[in-house]
């Protein structure tokens, strides 16, 4: 029988996610009233990253757990929702996963999906260009007392003049502050496309 508690959590968890999506909705309004593409841009980056948190919700309110969710089909969900937002060619680039079933607290999973979202959306955005093709990877697997979140691409690689760990880029600079925030360690090889490797502990 549902308690009183989880139901409130419940209606808390919808109400959350309807606020998200009014929040998406007044940006998308304010998109349109640009014209030029770098302004699109940053609207259409901060949509993504709602989104992202939307999904969280979206995932826990369907949970009978309400302090954790399934972390593998929340990524399976997250990365989908990306391809289909930037109307990939899943003939071009493909996603992979290779995704071990895990549960994590709610705590972790909001900075782990923005992660994601910055992750996936530039290596859409970047790895393979001028048509070429290629696939994206998504790994999660557990080892001994860790969670280890991989996601790479065999596509052109970072520019020599980007240093991921110094650049004040917007997206790598969130992808290490919410590293930092969920206790990880951030490791990026970049050679033969790019892999991003973090590394946290399973329990907070």
């Amino acid at each position: 029988m549902i308690s009183h508690r989880e139901i409130l959590m419940k209606e808390l968890q919808h109400r959350v996610k309807n606020n998200l999506n009014v929040i998406s909705g007044l940006l998308l309004l304010e998109e349109k009233k640009f014209s030029d593409s770098i302004s699109k841009s940053i609207f259409q980056n901060a949509q993504n990253r709602i989104r992202s948190m939307i999904g969280i919700y979206e995932r826990l309110y369907l949970s009978p757990d309400l302090e954790n969710i399934d972390l593998h089909l929340y990524i399976k969900d997250l990365s989908n929702s990306i391809f289909s937002t930037y109307s990939i060619d899943t003939e071009k680039i493909r996603l992979t996963t290779e995704l071990e079933d895990m549960k994590i607290g709610t705590k972790r999973a909001v900075p782990l999906g923005l992660i994601l979202n910055e992750l996936i959306t530039n290596a859409l955005k970047y790895a393979y260009t001028n048509g070429s093709k290629g696939e994206i990877n998504i790994g999660l697997k557990k080892n001994g007392e860790y969670i280890k979140l991989n996601v790479s691409d065999r596509g052109n690689g970072l520019p020599a003049s980007i240093n991921p760990y110094t650049t004040d880029s917007m997206g790598f600079t969130l992808v290490r502050m919410l590293t930092e925030q969920i206790g990880g360690n951030l490791h990026i090889e970049n050679g033969n496309g790019t892999s991003v490797h973090i590394n946290f502990r399973l329990q907070d």
